[in-house]
C-alpha cells in the first residue's frame, strides 16, 4: 500500500479533521483486519480489539460500536476507490499485464 499517497489523500479530503481517537489510518487498519478475519459485524469488530494484535496495529485500546458506525457513515468512499485503483496499478506492474489484453 502506498502510504504516502494515502496520507496525502487523507489530508486533501480532510478525513481526520476534528478526529481524536479513530483516525482514518486506524480505521482502515481495523477494517482490513476485520475483512481478513471475516468479522461479521461492527460489534465483533469492536470486540476484536480485546486481542493484542489488532490493538498494536491500530493503536486503539477499545472503540465503541457507535463510534465505528459513525465513522463508517461519514467516511468518504473516494479514499477506498483511490486505494483500490492504486492496488490495481501495482498488480498490473508486477504481473506485466497490459491494459489492451485485460481492459478494466
Amino acid at each position: 500500500m502506498n502510504l504516502q499517497l494515502f496520507e496525502e489523500n487523507v489530508k486533501t479530503m480532510k478525513l481526520d479533521a476534528y478526529t481524536k481517537k479513530l483516525t482514518t489510518d486506524s480505521f482502515l487498519k481495523l477494517l482490513l483486519f476485520a475483512q481478513l478475519h471475516e468479522t461479521e459485524s461492527l460489534h465483533a469488530c469492536s470486540d476484536c480489539l480485546f486481542d493484542d494484535q489488532p490493538q498494536e496495529g491500530t493503536n486503539l485500546d477499545s472503540i465503541s460500536v457507535s463510534q465505528l458506525s459513525r465513522r463508517l457513515n461519514t467516511m468518504n468512499p473516494d479514499i477506498f476507490q483511490q486505494l483500490f485503483l492504486d492496488f490495481v496499478v501495482q498488480i498490473h506492474q508486477k504481473t506485466n499485464i497490459s491494459k489492451s489484453i485485460m481492459p478494466f
